[in-house]
């Protein structure tokens, strides 16, 4: 514990200004009345309330008795928050935490002004009065819907007139979701004993849901037959396919022979061309799917 060097306006009303750290810990000076108490400043900075405030090792403390439309009694933990980059179609979330400075304080509400794609996901503060010591908690969310910057400035508004906002600030860019895609099995894929051939995995990268466009069924065409003195051979599979994916995640696309196409490819392989769309609001890839089957 240590005393500071103090003045005041008016004069000589001041006594008993200690620190402890960095920290202003007590002030024994006039009573405070209704908009009216002790601000104080250090050299090179602004008026703030007494409470506690930081204070560096041989600071000389002013203060002074009067209005105080300062900084308020409120104070946020961070002091603002930045998302960084974000995926569009995306959702994020951040928690600070209010707490009062040197009085309990009720808070009236919470706002945010600014881009729409940051908001109040959650609020523990309005229509609740904190106490020294004590805290409640708001979380952010964003959501952006559109590649860019996003600003926006969150407003605590404390109870009563003499009582001023404490504010937020928030950013966050976002970046454009990147296409669905797929990736084909190489070389000939071999079908299982249930007649299931997985001939393809499907990717839905983070940021909207994708959705699937593949025919129901598909025609198997055996390829070497004729070289036995044999004619190809045309069998229907059916096509194993999501109708949606989830984003972030894959799937997969799958074939499923009747035992009559199953017993051909094991005698010879076949050949199926598929077309296959992924789309989402990033984007569409489509392609015609050549596979190769063996049993």
């Amino acid at each position: 514990m240590r005393t500071a060097e103090a003045s005041s306006v008016p004069a000589g009303c001041v006594s008993g200004l200690q620190a402890q750290g960095p920290w202003v810990t007590a002030l024994d000076g006039a009573a405070a009345t209704a908009g009216q108490g002790w601000v104080f400043s250090t050299p090179g900075s602004a008026e703030r309330r007494v409470g506690p405030q930081p204070v560096g090792f041989g600071d000389v403390v002013r203060l002074r008795f009067g209005p105080t439309a300062l900084p308020g009694a409120l104070y946020t933990t961070p002091t603002s928050v930045d998302f960084g980059g974000a995926t569009v179609e995306t959702e994020a979330t951040r928690t600070f935490t209010v707490a009062a400075a040197f009085e309990p304080v009720r808070v009236d509400s919470i706002a945010i002004a600014g881009s729409p794609a940051l908001a109040v996901g959650g609020d523990e503060c309005s229509g609740r009065t904190i106490a020294v010591g004590t805290g409640c908690t708001v979380t952010v969310r964003y959501a952006p819907h559109a590649a860019g910057s996003d600003r926006a400035t969150l407003t605590v508004n404390a109870a009563g007139a003499s009582e001023p906002a404490t504010t937020v600030a928030l950013a966050g860019t976002a970046v454009g979701a990147a296409k669905p895609s797929f990736k084909a099995r190489r070389g000939t894929v071999k079908v299982g004993r249930k007649g299931i051939a997985v001939i393809a995995t499907l990717v839905c990268p983070v940021g909207p849901p994708c959705k699937v466009k593949a025919p129901k069924r598909v025609t198997l065409k055996t390829i070497g037959a004729r070289h036995a003195g044999r004619p190809s051979s045309r069998h229907r599979a059916a096509v194993l396919a999501p109708t949606r994916i989830a984003p972030g995640t894959s799937a997969r696309l799958r074939l499923r022979l009747p035992r009559r196409a199953l017993v051909a490819v094991r005698r010879h392989p076949a050949r199926v061309v598929l077309k296959l769309r992924l789309t989402s609001s990033a984007g569409a890839t489509s392609r015609n799917l050549r596979v190769r089957l063996r049993g």
